[in-house]
C-alpha cells in the first residue's frame, strides 16, 4: 500500500503531512481519510480491487480528501463553534457534525475523484486504466441492486423517498462520477 502511495503522496500540496495507512478487518468495500493522513482500507475493499492500479486509483482519492482539505473543514467548524460558545456548544454541534458532516459532500467526492484520475494519468496510466476502479464499482454496486438513478419516480411516496435519500447521500451517483471523469481532458496528456 505504501510503495502504491509513493509517487501519489509525491505530488501532493500538503507536504507536511505525514500519511499513515491503516487496514482495518471488514468485509465491507470501503476505505475512508481522517485529518492528519490517516487512511483506512476495509480488507473488503482489497479483496474488491482487481489490480494494483484499481487500489492505487482509491489511493489516490482517499489522499485527495486530505490534500484538498476536506477531512478538516468539518473538523473546522466544532472548533470555531467550541471558541464561539465558551465551549457550550461543543456537544450539540459535535454531534450535528458527526451526523451530516463526516461524510463528504458530492462537490468532495467529485473533487477527490477528479484528484486521484489526475494524478493517475501524469504517473502513465492510460485512460481506461485510471477509470478501471469506477467501472467496476458500478459493476459492484448494480449487482447488489445499488444503481444511483437519476431516473424520475413515477410517485409521490417514491419522490419522497428519492428526496430523503439525496439529501442524505454523500456519495455522487456512481455512473455521475464516471460521467464526469470521462469527460476530463488533462492538458499535456489529453491535447
Amino acid at each position: 500500500i505504501e510503495k502504491l502511495a509513493e509517487p501519489l503522496l509525491a505530488s501532493r500540496d500538503r507536504k507536511g503531512i505525514e500519511y499513515t495507512f491503516t487496514i482495518v478487518e471488514d468485509e465491507s468495500v470501503n476505505a475512508f481519510a481522517l485529518p492528519g493522513g490517516y487512511i483506512y482500507l476495509h480488507t473488503g475493499i482489497l479483496d474488491f480491487v482487481a489490480n494494483d492500479v484499481e487500489l492505487q486509483s482509491i489511493l489516490g482519492h482517499e489522499i485527495g480528501h486530505v490534500d484538498l482539505k476536506h477531512c478538516v473543514n468539518g473538523f473546522t467548524a466544532v472548533v470555531r463553534s467550541d471558541q464561539i460558545s465558551g465551549g457550550l456548544a461543543t456537544i450539540p454541534v459535535s454531534a450535528l457534525y458527526n451526523f451530516y458532516h463526516l461524510q463528504f459532500s458530492e462537490e468532495d467526492e467529485f473533487a477527490a475523484d477528479k484528484y486521484s484520475y489526475i494524478r493517475m494519468r501524469k504517473l502513465g496510466h492510460s485512460k481506461e486504466a485510471a477509470l478501471s476502479c469506477q467501472r467496476h464499482m458500478i459493476e459492484y454496486h448494480e449487482s447488489l441492486g445499488i444503481t444511483n438513478s437519476e431516473d424520475d419516480p413515477d410517485s409521490i411516496p417514491e419522490v419522497l423517498e428519492k428526496e430523503f435519500h439525496d439529501h442524505f447521500r454523500t456519495h455522487p451517483p456512481s455512473r455521475e462520477r464516471l460521467k464526469m471523469l470521462e469527460q476530463l481532458i488533462i492538458p499535456g496528456i489529453d491535447d
